[in-house]
């Protein structure tokens, strides 16, 4: 009896707990943060902010997706874990600017709309031309590294690797 009673009690706070974190969960599967990656989205995300932030000479290369090393588990309330495996994708992306701000724009559009955790690794801007000249040219060079991070549900599948 004492066990059975043990077993509805456990249903039950699986329930609450249940009840409690799946709109959360659900909400990060509609957004694309759990699930495949969707690198199409991520580059025509870039191409049309760059468009509206009007910054021209945009250039971006993705690397393949990789598990991540430093996915950690998850602990329920009974100390069970539950593993979880997220990925990334580390992009290249070349920019010319006409100041400085607009790559911190650019930045916190992505951040806000991404499917991803969007992790920025490095920057670096360096001047293209003369700070005093007056043109409609673009005067900054920008190249930043960026990882893009998406959770899995499932486990992740290893495979072996051949060099």
């Amino acid at each position: 009896m004492n066990y059975l009673r043990d077993e509805v009690a456990r249903i039950r706070r699986d329930r609450e707990w249940t009840e409690a974190y799946q709109p959360n969960y659900e909400k990060m599967v509609a957004n694309g943060l759990v699930g495949e990656e969707s690198r199409l989205e991520w580059r025509a995300m870039i191409v049309n902010l760059a468009r509206r932030l009007k910054l021209s000479d945009v250039k971006m290369t993705l690397s393949p997706k990789k598990s991540r090393t430093d996915s950690a588990d998850v602990f329920t309330d009974q100390n069970t874990p539950i593993q979880v495996s997220s990925y990334e994708s580390q992009m290249a992306l070349d920019l010319t600017l006409f100041h400085a701000l607009d790559l911190l724009s650019l930045l916190d559009e992505l951040d806000q709309s991404t499917t991803a955790i969007l992790m920025p690794l490095r920057c670096q801007m360096s001047l293209d031309q003369d700070p005093f000249f007056l043109g409609a040219i673009p005067l900054i060079k920008s190249h930043c590294d960026l990882s893009w991070v998406t959770v899995n549900p499932t486990p992740p599948v290893i495979v072996d690797e051949y060099y």
